[in-house]
């Protein structure tokens, strides 16, 4: 499923605009904090979370760290989106990252929670998908978050650290990913967090995730 333009289209039926070029995209709408949510993080003997598509917003555990990206607009009307992303190391330490030719950007591995998922099995199917790659992730617990408001799209992301089992070298992408140019790389932690700033995207959608999978992936290194 991946990206898919991390649009909601014909299952929402809000059409999502991408014509916002980034020299019109404004930084000063980013936003960080730290999660406050009363729920205590998940016990690791539990399974990981099954989070309703409807529900208004996530219940954070206390120590997870928390980023917003946009801005709710008053009178709008959203539609709630919630994904899963991975940063998934191999026995080098390299992380793998995704670099999408439209809109010239750099993604985690990662994408929308399907019906009757949880996040593990959404993070290794999107992984599967996206790189060839099977994974074991660390926690049930996700250490970062993030929100984004983006025109009528309210999305919820939850990132997971994982390691590489086994690569395949076979990703099952979509015709949408092909003809966008999906491929995968494997990269030291410096270097892709180093490529990732550097690239310039194309559309309001690449910003965005530019500097929602920058964050993570800094977010994933603090406990090494």
């Amino acid at each position: 499923m991946a990206i898919r333009r991390e649009t909601v289209g014909a299952k929402i039926g809000a059409a999502i605009s991408t014509s916002s070029t980034a020299s019109n995209f404004n930084l000063n709408f980013l936003t960080t904090s730290q999660a406050t949510a009363a729920k205590a993080k998940q016990d690791s003997s539990q399974s990981p979370c099954r989070i309703s598509q409807s529900m208004e917003a996530p219940q954070t555990p206390q120590t997870t760290s928390h980023k917003v990206l946009g801005t709710r607009q008053p009178g709008m009307s959203y539609v709630n989106r919630h994904a899963v992303r991975a940063v998934v190391q191999n026995a080098a330490k390299e992380v793998a990252v995704i670099h999408v030719k439209e809109g010239n950007f750099y993604k985690l591995p990662g994408g929308g929670v399907e019906a009757g998922e949880d996040h593990h099995e959404t993070a290794k199917r999107e992984v599967l998908e996206e790189t060839g790659c099977t994974i074991t992730i660390h926690s049930n617990d996700y250490f970062a978050t993030t929100e984004e408001f983006r025109h009528h799209l309210h999305q919820f992301s939850y990132c997971y650290r994982a390691d590489l089992l086994n690569d395949t070298g076979k990703p099952t992408l979509t015709e949408e990913e092909i003809s966008d140019g999906f491929t995968h790389s494997w990269m030291a932690v410096e270097k892709a967090l180093e490529v990732m700033a550097a690239v310039e995207p194309t559309s309001e959608l690449g910003q965005f995730i530019k500097y929602r999978d920058i964050y993570l992936l800094n977010e994933a290194m603090k406990e090494r």
